[in-house]
C-alpha cells in the first residue's frame, strides 16, 4: 500500500557519514575502545497497519507505527512496545500538521500534496512535537522511536547546517524525556547518532549499516560500540529477500558482534524475521475473486471460496493458516517480500484480462523462489498469450485450452494411493482440458480422450510437481447433496505432499489441551421463553436448566436473545418479560454457567451488503412494534445486548464474554469491529456436520474466517437444527447421531473437540430433550478436558497467531500469548528432549500423531530426539504429563519433581510417565503425604478431588537399580 511504501526509509549516501561524523566528533571525545558484551536480546519492527501483540511474544521489544492498530496483549518476552514517529515529517489532515501550524513551524510539503517537511530549526518545533506526543500518550505502548534525524540531515531544502540539525534534534530528545519521564526514547534513522553525544536516548535504531561503504561501515560500527558500551541499546535493521535465510543468519552474527540488536527482515516491514529469529511462515496465500465492473458479479468473501469450503480444515490441520486475497480488489504483494509458505489459486479466481500476463510473470517469480504453488480448481488463464507462457514457463504441455466433442474418454494413470478417497472416480468429458503435467511430475490422475479430429488428447487433473501441482474440477469433489460432498481424493494425503517440502514444524492444535481432547459446550438463546410440550408447559429454558445445566457438571455458555428477556418477540406473551428474565437470572447465578449474548433481535443477515445472504424473508425475528426497531444495528445488536445482559441478568462476579453469532453466522467486518472493540470473543459458523448421513469429511469446517483483517470463529460443531432435519425430526435419532460426528472426527485422526452446541428449543419435546440427555451422558463417559466456549475461543484465536521459529533440527521456538498450550508433530519426528526444551510438561499419543503439552507460558522452546521406550531407566527418567481431565497449572517441573494446582467442577484425574517401573513417588496432595509405585510402563495415574495442590516427588527412584 502506498501508505506503506512512504513509510520506506533511503540508505544513507556513499561518504556522507564520513563527512557527519567528523562535524559530531568536533568538541567530543569518541572512543572505540569500549568493550561490549554480545546482546542477547530480541527485537522486531513491523509498519503493518494493524499488529496482534499476543503475536509478538518472541521479542524482548517490539517497534509499531504510532497509528497502527494494536489488538491483542503483550506476552511472553515482551517488556516494550515502542511507537514509531516521524517528528520531521507531517500529513495532510493530522493532528501534527495543525500542531506544527499553529506552532509556526515552517513546512514544505510534498508534490503529491499529500505529506510535507518540517523545518526542524524553527523555534516552535520541538513544542509541536511534544504536542503530538500528547496525542499518543494513553496508547498502549511504553515510548518512542523519534525517527528522522538522518533524513534531515540529508535534506537540502531548508539549508541548515548539520550542527543545527543536530542541537534541535537533541533538545528534542531532553525535552521529550523531561515531559514523559515515565517513557522510554529511542532515536531513529540514527546512524548518524552513532557517537554523536545523544546519551539522554535509551537507545538508537540504525539501519542499513552493512550497506554502507567501508569506511562508512567502520565509522558506524565504532558509533555502535561506543553507545552500547555505555549501557544504551542499539537496536540494528537489515532488510533482505525472503530466501536469503543464511545470508541473513551472518548479517544478524555481525551486528551482534558489533554491540547492536540485530533484526533482520524482508524490505516490506510487515513483521517477517528471517534473523535472528528465522520464522517458519505458517500461512498460506489464497488468491481468488474478480473485477466485479467486468463479470458483472458482486465482490464475494473469502468464506464463500471452494478453499474455505474444501481445503482450509486440512491445511489448519498441517499448522497453517490461509490469508485470503481478493485479485479484483487488492494488488498482488511484491515477490521480493513475500512471507508465505505457499500460494494457492482458488477456484473462485477469475483474473481480470489485463492482469494475466503480469500473474503469469508473478507466478513465475514465485516459482523461482521455490514456494510452492496450487492450482485447486481451475486453470484462470483464457487469454492465449497468458496461458501459453505460463506452459512455458511451468512445463506443462498441450495447449491448456478447454476441449469438447470428445469421444473414449478414460483413465489412463491413477496413483491408488491418493484417488477414490470417499468416492470413485468417473471419467467425464466435461470440463475437459488439453493440459498435460511436466516432464517428471507426479501424476495422481490421468485421463486419455479422442478429439473430434482424431487427435489423442491428454488431461493430467491432479499432478505434483517440483514448483506445486494442479488439482483440477471436475476430480476433487462429488456434490452428494446440498450439504454434502465426498472427496475423489485425499487432501489430507494430497495437500501434505504439496507442502512437503517445506518439512514439518509443530502445528498449534485447537483440539487437545493437556493431553486430553477438548469439550466444550454453549447454547443459542433460541427458544429460551418458548413454551414446552410438557405438563404446564412451562418454559424451554426452565427444562433446560433443570435437566440439563443442574445435572450434568460441565461448563456452559449460555446466551439470550435480548429482545425475549423483554418479551418484545411476537409470539411472546405480555406480561411474561418479569418471568423470564427471573429464569434467565436464576441460570446465571449457577457457578458452572458463563453469560453470552446472542444478539438483541437474532438478525438473520447481518451485513446488508452480504452477496450471498442465503434464504430468509426478513432481515431479523419478527418483534411487536413497540420494539420499534426497523433495522439491524451492529451497534445495537451487539454492544447493547452486552449492556443490557450485564446489567440486568448477570451476578456481580460476572460478565459477558462470547457473542454468539444468529442466522446466517456470517457477521462481517463492522460487527466483529464491535467485538473487538468491547474485549469480547466471537463464535458460532462453520457447520461442521459429518455423520453417517453426511459422511464425507468436506464437512468438517474451518476453526476461522478472516474478514478484511477481522477473525470470525467458528463453532466446532453444528447444532441440533441439522441433525434434526431442519427441525422438522426426527428429533431423538436427530440430534443423539451428533455423537457420531464426535467419534467421525476424533478417528482416525482428531480434527475437532467434542462440541455440545444446541439451542433452548432442544427442550420442547421429550424425545428432542431425551436426545440432549445422551449426549451429555456420553460425554460424561468420556476422557474429555472441560473448558468453557470462551477459552476454546481464545485457543483458536491464539493459535491462528503462534509464530513458530527454527532454532535448528528439529529445535524449535513457538510464541503465542499461551492461551494455545498443545502443539501436534508426526510420532516419527522423535520425542521432546524435556531437559534441553523450555515450557514443556509433556506429550501424548495418538496412532501417528504425538500432542505436546506446554505449560501455557507464551514462549516455548521444544527440541526434540529420537524416541525412546518406555519404561525408561534411572539415567534417561524425567518425569511428564501424559493426560489431565482439567484445567492444571504447572508450579514446579523438574528431572524427578512435579508439582501443579489442578480445578474442575468434578474429580479429576492426571496421568504422568517418564520413570521407570515401581517407582516409589512421594505425594502431597492438599496437604497429605502418601507414597504410590508407577506401573510396569513408568506411568502414575492419580485419582484427584476437582480441586487439588498436589506435589509429587520421584527423587528415591533415582538411586534405584533398573530391572
Amino acid at each position: 500500500p502506498e501508505k506503506l511504501r512512504n513509510r520506506k526509509q533511503s540508505s544513507p549516501a556513499k561518504g556522507y557519514l564520513v563527512k557527519l561524523l567528523a562535524v559530531l566528533a568536533a568538541g567530543l571525545q569518541i572512543s572505540t575502545a569500549v568493550a561490549t558484551a554480545a546482546p542477547s536480546g530480541y527485537w522486531m519492527l513491523t509498519q503493518s497497519d494493524r499488529v496482534d501483540l499476543g503475536a509478538c511474544s518472541g521479542f524482548d521489544l517490539v517497534v509499531v507505527e504510532s497509528d497502527a492498530d494494536l489488538v491483542g496483549n503483550r506476552a511472553g518476552r515482551t517488556k516494550l512496545v515502542l511507537a514509531r514517529l516521524e517528528p520531521d515529517r507531517v500529513e495532510t489532515g493530522t493532528t501534527g500538521l495543525a500542531a506544527a501550524s499553529a506552532a509556526g513551524v515552517g513546512c514544505i510539503m510534498h508534490a503529491n500534496g499529500k505529506d510535507g517537511a518540517l523545518d526542524v530549526a524553527s523555534k516552535g518545533w520541538v513544542d509541536s512535537v511534544i504536542a503530538r506526543l500528547r496525542d499518543f500518550d494513553g496508547r498502549v505502548n511504553d515510548g518512542w522511536v523519534l525517527d528522522g534525524l538522518g533524513r534531515c540531515l540529508r535534506r537540502q531544502a531548508f539549508g541548515h547546517e548539520p550542527t543545527v540539525v543536530i542541537a534541535k534534534w537533541r533538545e528534542l530528545v531532553v525535552r521529550v524525556k523531561a515531559a514523559f519521564p515515565e517513557k522510554k526514547v529511542f532515536l531513529g534513522d540514527a546512524i548518524a547518532a552513532t557517537g554523536s553525544g545523544f546519551f539522554d536516548a535509551d537507545g538508537l535504531l540504525v539501519e542499513g549499516v552493512l550497506e554502507l561503504g567501508d569506511e562508512d561501515r567502520s565509522l558506524a560500527a565504532a558509533g555502535i560500540r561506543e553507545v552500547a558500551g555505555l549501557g544504551k541499546t542499539v537496536l540494528a535493521l537489515e532488510t533482505r529477500p525472503m530466501t536469503a535465510v543464511v545470508e541473513a543468519n551472518d548479517v544478524a552474527a555481525q551486528l551482534r558482534q558489533q554491540g547492536a540488536w540485530p533484526y533482520v527482515t524482508t524490505s516490506a516491514r510487515e513483521g517477517v524475521s528471517l534473523a535472528p529469529l528465522s520464522e517458519r511462515s505458517r500461512r498460506i496465500l489464497v488468491l481468488f475473486g474478480w473485477d466485479p465492473l467486468a463479470t458483472e458479479k458482486p465482490v464475494m468473501w473469502p468464506v464463500d471460496t471452494m478453499t474455505a469450503e474444501l481445503f482450509q480444515t486440512t491445511l489448519e490441520y498441517m499448522g497453517y493458516e490461509v490469508d485470503y486475497l481478493d485479485v479484483g480488489q487488492q494488488s498482488l504483494p511484491a515477490v521480493a517480500d513475500l512471507g508465505y509458505a505457499a500460494v494457492l489459486l482458488d477456484a473462485e479466481l477469475v483474473v481480470p484480462a489485463p492482469m494475466e500476463v503480469g500473474m503469469v510473470r508473478w507466478l513465475t517469480e514465485v516459482k523461482a523462489r521455490k514456494v510452492p504453488i496450487l492450482f485447486a480448481g481451475g486453470f484462470p488463464f483464457s487469454r492465449e498469450d497468458a496461458a501459453g507462457e505460463f506452459a512455458v514457463n511451468f512445463g506443462l504441455r498441450g495447449s491448456t485450452q478447454a476441449m469438447s466433442h470428445l469421444s473414449r474418454v478414460e483413465i489412463k494413470e491413477t496413483d491408488e494411493a491418493f484417488i477414490h478417497s470417499e468416492t470413485p472416480i468417473q471419467p467425464r468429458a466435461t470440463d475437459y482440458k488439453d493440459l498435460a503435467a511436466p516432464d517428471g511430475a507426479h501424476v495422481i490422475l490421468g485421463l486419455r480422450a479422442i478429439g473430434d479430429d482424431g487427435t489423442l488428447l491428454r488431461f493430467d487433473p491432479v499432478f505434483l510437481a517440483d514448483w506445486g501441482g494442479m488439482w483440477l474440477e471436475p476430480y476433487i469433489i462429488l456434490r452428494a447433496s446440498a450439504d454434502s460432498s465426498l472427496f475423489y481424493i485425499d487432501p489430507y494425503k494430497l495437500l501434505a505432499a504439496w507442502l512437503e517440502p517445506l518439512g514439518v514444524f509443530p502445528a498449534p492444535d485447537a483440539t487437545t489441551r493437556d493431553g486430553q481432547r477438548i469439550f466444550y459446550s454453549h447454547i443459542d438463546g433460541d427458544g429460551f421463553a418458548s413454551d414446552s410440550d410438557f405438563k404446564g408447559h412451562p418454559f424451554c429454558a426452565e427444562l433446560v436448566r433443570d435437566r440439563i445445566l443442574k445435572v450434568f457438571p460441565f461448563p456452559v455458555t449460555v446466551s439470550v436473545v435480548e429482545a425475549d428477556m423483554g418479551a418484545l418477540a411476537a409470539g411472546l406473551r405480555d406480561g411474561d418479560e418479569g418471568k423470564i428474565q427471573e429464569l434467565a437470572k436464576s441460570i446465571y447465578a449457577l457457578p458452572h454457567v458463563q453469560a453470552a449474548s446472542h444478539s438483541f433481535s437474532h438478525p438473520y443477515q447481518w451485513d446488508p451488503d452480504d452477496p450471498n445472504p442465503g434464504v430468509y424473508d426478513e432481515a431479523f425475528m419478527a418483534l411487536k412494534a413497540v420494539a420499534n426497531y426497523t433495522k439491524v444495528d451492529p451497534e445495537r445488536e451487539i454492544r447493547g445486548s452486552i449492556r443490557y445482559i450485564n446489567e440486568n441478568l448477570l451476578p456481580a462476579d460476572k460478565r459477558v464474554e462470547l457473542m454468539l453469532w444468529s442466522g446466517n453466522c456470517r457477521p462481517g467486518r463492522r460487527a466483529l469491529e464491535v467485538c473487538r472493540e468491547l474485549g469480547v470473543e466471537n463464535m458460532n459458523g462453520g457447520n461442521t456436520i459429518i455423520s453417517r448421513l453426511y459422511p464425507g469429511v468436506a464437512g468438517i469446517a474451518p476453526r476461522v474466517i478472516p474478514w478484511a483483517g477481522e477473525l470470525q470463529i467458528n463453532a466446532a460443531n453444528q447444532n441440533e437444527f441439522m441433525y434434526a432435519n431442519g427441525w422438522m425430526g426426527p428429533f431423538y435419532g436427530g440430534f443423539a447421531d451428533v455423537i457420531d460426528t464426535f467419534e467421525r472426527t476424533e478417528e482416525p485422526i482428531r480434527t475437532k473437540p467434542v462440541n455440545v452446541y444446541y439451542h433452548f428449543y432442544s427442550a420442547t419435546s421429550l424425545s428432542a430433550l431425551r436426545a440432549l440427555e445422551k449426549i451429555h451422558r456420553w460425554c460424561a463417559s468420556q476422557s474429555l478436558h472441560s473448558v468453557t466456549a470462551r477459552q476454546y475461543a481464545g485457543i483458536v484465536r491464539d493459535a491462528w497467531r503462534t509464530r513458530v521459529y527454527e532454532l535448528g533440527n528439529r529445535y524449535w521456538l513457538m510464541a503465542n500469548a499461551g492461551d494455545c498450550r498443545t502443539f501436534r508433530l508426526p510420532a516419527s519426528v522423535g520425542r521432546p528432549d524435556l531437559a534441553s526444551s523450555l515450557g514443556v510438561t509433556g506429550w501424548a499419543e495418538k496412532g501417528d500423531d504425538l500432542f505436546i503439552h506446554t505449560n501455557g507460558s507464551a514462549e516455548t522452546i521444544l527440541k526434540m530426539q529420537d524416541t525412546r521406550i518406555d519404561p525408561p531407566s534411572a539415567s534417561e527418567a524425567y518425569l511428564r504429563l501424559v493426560g489431565a481431565s482439567s484445567e492444571l497449572t504447572v508450579h514446579n517441573h523438574e528431572t524427578w519433581k512435579f508439582s501443579f494446582t489442578i480445578k474442575d467442577l468434578r474429580p479429576t484425574s492426571v496421568m504422568l510417565a517418564g520413570l521407570p517401573a515401581g517407582a516409589e513417588c512421594d505425594l502431597s496432595i492438599n496437604g497429605e503425604l502418601t507414597t504410590q509405585k508407577t506401573d510396569e510402563r513408568g506411568r502414575l495415574t492419580l485419582s484427584l478431588p476437582n480441586s487439588a495442590d498436589v506435589m509429587v516427588d520421584a527423587s528415591r527412584a533415582r538411586y534405584a537399580t533398573s530391572p
